[in-house]
């Protein structure tokens, strides 16, 4: 695992200092961009101002969204963390009726400070629902942003879903979800071997509702994701891990791998049970990874690498459409799982057997009782008689050349 991802994995954003409530009129936040620094986001109060809550719904599981109305912001005292950034937060608070939701949008500074040993800097835009009752309550939520660029998008959210418009000056993103349970370890545990075994129990089980787009800066050196291909497209990954990888592409075995993390029994001491989701578009992937094998074929498949060597086909469905692909894979479990997405070979069409109609046995015809032809019959040959005489003697003689004898003459 990278320290870039490392320090993402424990990254906190800390609200410090007393807070005091503010109308919306008294909002006149100023962000300085050349400062390592990180802003929290407001409501819109124009219909063309950006970095800002353009709107929020909420709705209860299996009911309707229902608009809600901008109460106040909840300030900070702003401070400078232990890394450098200036710290300018606050949470926004949206009403429906009685009910209040706050919520904590956070967008870094490009200059942003990652990690202040290695000086990595980049950008996030950050998301936090903070409500009674989130893993029973559906949010929508509509933020629009000016220069940040999306290289990775992550969802800790139930039944997530999300929406990137392009809009004048930059982009409206809409996110929605249930809070997922997240079970999760007390305190830092990176370097706690116990915290990595297979069989290891969770300290807590927390509802967590979170949206993060990772800014893809011009600088390949930034980031908290190698901003590889951003101009082809992004990657979109929804789950409920503690850590997830960049995904790779496996050569030797034509597969793209992401690689999860999360503790493989919940606090309750219960199985700690998983769901992914992607959403990337062909042309990033073919991007990030040319000689990929998915984006040419039709159909693909999902399944869950063990710690074991183990392969369990999960509950999955996987779909490409208008150039993009989208998975879901659920029941897997932690702790260290690889969820691996293949081209499907299919199964060989077995070559058709000709059907061969028998030659019929002829059906004997009966014979016609043939008569013979007659063989032609001979003339019948007319004789001829004459009569010969020698003295007093007198003989007839009959011949077809009748000649009388020797002594006797033809009468």
């Amino acid at each position: 695992m990278s320290k870039r991802l490392l320090v993402v994995l424990t990254l906190l954003i800390a609200i410090a200092g007393q807070s005091q409530q503010v109308s919306a009129s008294d909002e006149s936040w100023v962000k300085d961009l050349n400062l390592p620094a990180l802003y929290s986001l407001g409501n819109c109060r124009s219909v063309t101002e950006l970095d800002c809550i353009e709107s929020v719904e909420f709705a209860k599981r299996g009911g309707a969204f229902t608009q809600a109305t901008f109460g106040s912001l909840i300030l900070n005292s702003e401070y400078t963390d232990p890394s450098g950034n200036f710290m300018k937060q606050f949470q926004s608070q949206w009403l429906i009726g009685p009910d209040s939701y706050r919520l904590l949008v956070d967008l870094e500074t490009p200059s942003h400070i990652i990690d202040k040993a290695s000086n990595l800097r980049g950008a996030a835009l950050r998301v936090q629902g903070n409500y009674s009752d989130s893993l029973n309550t559906k949010i929508r939520l509509k933020v629009r942003t000016s220069w940040l660029k999306p290289m990775n998008i992550q969802l800790k959210a139930n039944d997530a879903d999300f929406l990137d418009q392009s809009i004048t000056g930059g982009h409206r993103w809409t996110f929605e979800g249930f809070a997922t349970q997240i079970s999760d370890y007390s305190g830092s545990w990176l370097d706690v071997p116990d915290k990595k075994i297979y069989a290891a129990q969770a300290d807590m089980d927390t509802p967590l509702l979170a949206f993060y787009i990772h800014h893809a800066d011009s600088d390949p050196t930034r980031g908290y994701w190698p901003p590889l291909c951003a101009d082809a497209g992004y990657t979109v990954q929804s789950h409920n891990t503690n850590a997830t990888g960049d995904p790779i592409w496996n050569a030797s075995t034509d597969s793209l791998e992401f690689s999860i993390f999360a503790p493989h029994k919940k606090a309750d001491g219960t199985t700690n049970v998983g769901f992914f989701k992607l959403w990337a578009s062909e042309k990033f992937l073919d991007c990030k990874y040319p000689t990929n094998t998915l984006t040419k074929s039709a159909a693909l498949s999902v399944q869950v690498l063990y710690e074991d060597g183990t392969v369990n086909v999960v509950s999955t469905d996987v779909k490409k459409s208008n150039g993009m692909i989208y998975f879901s894979a659920a029941g897997f479990h932690f702790s260290s799982p690889k969820v691996i997405l293949k081209a499907q070979v299919p199964a060989p069409t077995p070559t058709p057997i000709a059907s061969v109609t028998p030659t019929p046995t002829p059906t004997a015809t009966p014979q016609q009782s043939v008569t013979p032809t007659p063989s032609p019959t001979k003339a019948a040959v007319k004789k001829i008689t004459i009569i010969c005489v020698k003295a007093k003697l007198v003989k007839k003689v009959s011949a077809l050349k009748p000649t009388c004898p020797k002594g006797y003459t033809k009468k």
